[in-house]
């Protein structure tokens, strides 16, 4: 019986609510008013019992109007910021005037301790705006009441010692109770809703977790990159949350080398999926279909992508920047295209070659991407990587790292071997980025002919 009058009293007014923070809301008011509504019964029937008729009429106010509130929070969930007003008012309203008509401060046992009742309801079950504003409404109460009892001629009459005490103590009860159940309950829900959260929240990370090892086991492993590319490179590969929108690919296919390195719109699981899109369409185009020239692969990326995700023009909003090197070992030739994605490489000196401005998957009519020949020669460097790393804040003014300054870098690191440019390039990216968040994923890659 307990149990279902209590679940009565949570669920007043909240039963259209979807809002787990709303219901929780409109359950915390419905006990501040259950409660609130008790101690004004006490309060009539004890100042009836010592003839105080006067005083008596303010909590008996209280004690018809906060039922009211409960029927109105009952009938619709938008009356609730009306009822939450309105009780706030009687908290500010009722113990001064109980107060000022039982004789003052000391006559009435400090009644006008219930008027903490307002600004902590509004602490609750408000916005701190409004919260801090009723505290200021709290004070200008306090005041204006002791201003009352000094000027004004309040009816006294003097009542033995022992039940001004008594009055004393049912006012501490009755603000303690009003105040405890309520914010106890407030509590155990928000406890009951943050262990819902955990648990919820544990779930997606495993479930993000194991689709991490799904993309990993997608994206080229190390022994396919060493193989293919003699050892002679570096991968420094970070993505922003477990699962990234970056990802890296090399095939060997017709006696040619494909490297690629591309960054999908987004990070986290939105950018996961287009990696995998990205990694199977490609495994379609080079591995199946045996295309090498790197331009093609990028036309037939775009409209594979475009095709996968059943685009209209009015709604392309994903897609990739892509670097690919198709690299013909055995007449020394590199070819290069790239959707937005450059490429750098070093021979005597640092060269950059710019990209398609489109992006794999862009709206843009009869795309036609560029295509580099560079003829390599014994020793040549060449960088791929995604625009996480320049775009990176940090260093002492917490700007972007740059392009310049990743060139520069370029420049003083060339003398190195590879792996040892590549821990370079890491620790540069960490001690630069120090404790500024990461913005976007970040895939480096490097290797030397």
């Amino acid at each position: 019986m307990l149990d279902r009058f209590t679940l009565y009293i949570s669920n007043l007014g909240s039963t259209g609510v979807r809002s787990s923070s709303a219901k929780l809301k409109h359950r915390t008011l419905n006990w501040i008013l259950f409660w609130s509504t008790i101690a004004s019964v006490v309060w009539v029937i004890f100042l009836l019992s010592i003839s105080n008729t006067v005083a008596a009429i303010f909590p008996l106010l209280s004690a018809v109007c906060i039922p009211l509130l409960f029927f109105t929070l009952n009938r619709e969930t938008k009356n609730f910021q009306k009822v939450l007003n309105i009780g706030i008012a009687i908290a500010f309203f009722v113990p001064a005037m109980v107060q000022i008509f039982h004789g003052g401060f000391i006559n009435s046992g400090a009644a006008i301790l219930w008027t903490i009742l307002a600004p902590i309801t509004a602490l609750i079950l408000k916005p701190v705006i409004e919260a801090k504003i009723t505290f200021v409404l709290f004070l200008i109460v306090l005041f204006s009441t002791a201003l009352v009892e000094v000027f004004m001629h309040i009816p006294f009459v003097q009542l033995p010692k022992s039940v001004i005490i008594l009055q004393f103590i049912i006012n501490i009860i009755s603000v303690i109770s009003i105040c405890y159940f309520p914010i106890l309950h407030f509590s155990n829900e928000t406890l009951k809703a943050r262990r819902i959260i955990k648990l919820q929240n544990n779930k997606i990370i495993s479930s993000i977790e194991y689709a991490k090892y799904i993309q990993r086991a997608s994206l080229s492993s190390e022994e396919e990159l060493s193989a293919s590319l003699n050892d002679d490179f570096f991968l420094f590969y970070e993505p922003k949350d477990i699962v990234g929108g970056d990802f890296y690919w090399v095939a060997i296919k017709n006696g040619r080398v494909i490297i690629i390195c591309a960054d999908c719109t987004g990070h986290g699981v939105p950018g996961g999926f287009l990696t995998i899109m990205g990694i199977n369409h490609l495994n379609n185009i080079v591995k199946e279909k045996g295309i090498t020239d790197p331009s093609m692969i990028l036309l037939f990326l775009h409209y594979a992508i475009r095709e996968s995700l059943k685009y209209s023009s009015e709604s392309i909003t994903d897609g990739m920047d892509i670097s690919i090197c198709s690299i013909d070992l055995e007449n020394n030739l590199l070819e290069f295209a790239g959707a937005r994605n450059k490429l750098y490489y070093f021979h005597d000196k640092l060269e950059v070659i710019l990209p398609t401005k489109v992006s794999v998957g862009e709206d843009v009519a009869d795309v036609q991407f560029e295509k580099h020949q560079i003829t390599m020669k014994k020793g040549d460097r060449f960088y791929m990587c995604s625009d996480g790393y320049i775009d990176q804040f940090g260093g002492p003014f917490g700007k972007r790292f740059g392009s310049k300054r990743l060139q520069m870098l370029l420049s003083e690191i060339n003398s190195l071997g590879i792996k040892e440019q590549g821990k370079i390039i890491e620790h540069t990216m960490k001690d630069w980025k120090g404790n500024e968040e990461q913005i976007d994923d970040i895939t480096f890659m490097g290797f030397i002919i």
